[in-house]
């Protein structure tokens, strides 16, 4: 059974312990339904519901650890389908590899739109 509550938890424990960006969610839970389907998601809440959500750092049978890894992907990459290599990235901004990288800021997201301090040419610091 579906439980939003054990979906949350999921994606936190995947993503670890960062903020995330509430548009990055919503897309999330949209195009992981789109990729899956209705009842992957809600086998996958079923099964960390039963198990407990910490189990999801552990190996899972497929197709689990297999949905696990593409929700991992997707937080960190911004990627819309991170199985498929020409998947917009319509999440780039909110990626969660941003946060793990103290020397760089998302693009749009650094000293204004247009690409802020990404616009200027490189130079040594």
């Amino acid at each position: 059974m579906y439980d939003d509550t054990i979906w949350d938890a999921l994606v936190h424990a995947i993503a670890g312990p960062v903020e995330l960006s509430p548009p990055l969610l919503t897309a999330l839970t949209r195009d992981f339904e789109a990729k899956f389907g209705l009842s992957a998601l809600s086998d996958l809440v079923s099964r960390f519901g039963r198990n407990g959500v910490i189990s999801v750092l552990d190996p899972q049978p497929d197709p689990f650890e297999s949905q696990v890894q593409w929700i991992a992907s997707y937080l960190f990459t911004g990627s819309a389908d991170p199985s498929e290599g020409n998947a917009r990235m319509i999440n780039y901004p909110y990626a969660l590899a941003w946060k793990s990288l103290r020397f760089a800021k998302a693009p749009g997201l650094c000293a204004g739109p247009e690409f802020g301090y990404w616009l200027h040419p490189w130079e040594a610091a």
